[in-house]
């Protein structure tokens, strides 16, 4: 009777443990494509200057010609893997003076995103209407 007790509450843990480690915790999506009538080379300059000035990132790939930009987190004090974390962004010229701004489909619902776009579409806005 006793080691049925012990083989139920062991096959019991392991379950929730595994039903806990199978949830994505709930972020909301960022997928949202900023569009700003400013030519590609100042979209890109300020969507970098933007990203530069958000605490605990830094830039760690840009490549204009491609139209990305990717951070990574710097927080190494977290025991979540913080600085594993990535945000890449997309730009692409739509025409001469009209540029859009997105975060790449597997950096739309990582932790900081809201933060990272926040702050590219309040330079850019700036920057569009200026």
């Amino acid at each position: 009777m006793r080691f049925n007790h012990i083989l139920m509450t062991f096959v019991l843990a392991v379950t929730l443990t595994a039903c806990a480690s199978n949830r994505k915790p709930f972020l909301p999506v960022h997928d949202e494509v900023l569009v700003y009538p400013l030519a590609y080379d100042l979209t890109y300059l300020r969507t970098m200057d933007a990203l530069m000035a958000v605490e605990g990132w830094d830039l760690e790939v840009t490549d204009k010609e491609n139209g990305l930009i990717r951070v990574r987190n710097m927080d190494y004090t977290g025991l979540d893997n913080s600085d594993q974390r990535t945000a890449t962004f997309i730009l692409k010229r739509l025409n001469v003076r009209e540029t859009s701004v997105e975060l790449a489909p597997d950096s739309q619902q990582i932790l900081g995103a809201g933060t990272l776009i926040k702050a590219v579409s309040a330079q850019l806005n700036r920057e569009a209407q200026a």
